[in-house]
């Protein structure tokens, strides 16, 4: 539950509530599950603050400070983020379906399992922030965004890139990569692989013959993992992402794959495998496993 004293005062307008914010600055700021919904918040100190299961939306936020705030589970659709400071902020399971996030900072920021359906992202910074199981579609605004890297996974695992920086527009290509209509023609080695990948499918592992190379048994089996967990997960941006968590937290348990795996790595094989098996998963699927 919110404080009350604390829900009374921010509804008394961002003037007061900073004012106070400035001189109680130790004090925690408490507004979890609170109905704030519709305010004109812009400009208000909210670092640090619980607002887990808050109803924001339709407030205005524009440059506000959330920096570090537990926004978990909270309702910010079309709410106003414009030019706000959302460094370090969890909006994990959070609505910010139709949000305004134009000019927004949310590097470090936890976006799991969010919904960015139909939001604004424009000339938003994303460095470091966590992009894992977020819903996204089509209708969502990336244009001129800074991001040097991210991470796909909680924790920061799954950095992408592994190392160095995104090159420019390379963040949007993939979230966007699955709206590549299906009935586009492969053709050359995209084509080639593409058979070698049905051909991997068609195998069961448990039946591969001893003369198999470790770089085919080990492409078998991811390759029939991703066709596996791939039928429960529907289409999105972010599905090949979505799969490759699936298929990363089913191999770590299994020593006899990882001992396999191990060995292309040692054999600067990695690689090779990634070739074999043309789906956009398994680069993230290869980084996770390198960890």
């Amino acid at each position: 539950m919110p404080s009350t004293e604390q829900l009374s005062l921010i509804k008394q307008g961002v003037k007061q509530w900073n004012d106070w914010r400035k001189n109680n600055s130790l004090i925690p700021v408490d507004l979890s599950n609170a109905d704030l919904r519709q305010l004109d918040l812009a400009q208000v100190t909210l670092w640090d603050a619980n607002l887990q299961g808050a109803n924001l939306a339709q407030a205005n936020l524009t440059k506000s400070d959330l920096r570090g705030a537990n926004l978990t589970k909270a309702n910010l659709s079309g709410a106003n983020l414009a030019e706000a400071d959302l460094r370090n902020a969890n909006f994990t399971q959070a609505n910010l379906s139709q949000a305004i996030l134009e000019g927004a900072n949310l590097s470090g920021a936890l976006l799991i399992q969010a919904n960015l359906e139909d939001s604004n992202f424009n000339e938003a910074i994303l460095t470091a922030s966590c992009l894992d199981n977020c819903s996204i579609n089509q209708g969502i605004l990336l244009k001129n965004l800074t991001c040097n890297y991210i991470y796909f996974a909680p924790n920061k695992l799954n950095r992408f890139p592994e190392t160095g920086n995104l090159e420019p527009g390379e963040l949007v290509n993939i979230l966007q990569k699955d709206f590549i209509s299906v009935t586009t023609e492969p053709t050359g080695i995209e084509s080639k692989s593409l058979e070698v990948f049905d051909q991997l499918s068609e195998l069961n592992y448990q039946e591969v013959k001893q003369d198999n190379t470790i770089l085919e048994k080990t492409a078998i089996t991811i390759a029939e993992l991703i066709e596996k967990v791939s039928v429960d997960l529907p289409e999105s941006p972010t599905r090949h992402v979505k799969v490759a968590t699936k298929v990363i937290s089913l191999l770590q348990g299994n020593q006899e794959f990882l001992s396999k795996f191990h060995q292309l790595k040692v054999e600067d094989k990695l690689d090779e495998l990634e070739v074999l098996i043309p789906n956009p998963a398994v680069k993230f699927i290869i980084i996770g496993l390198k960890k």
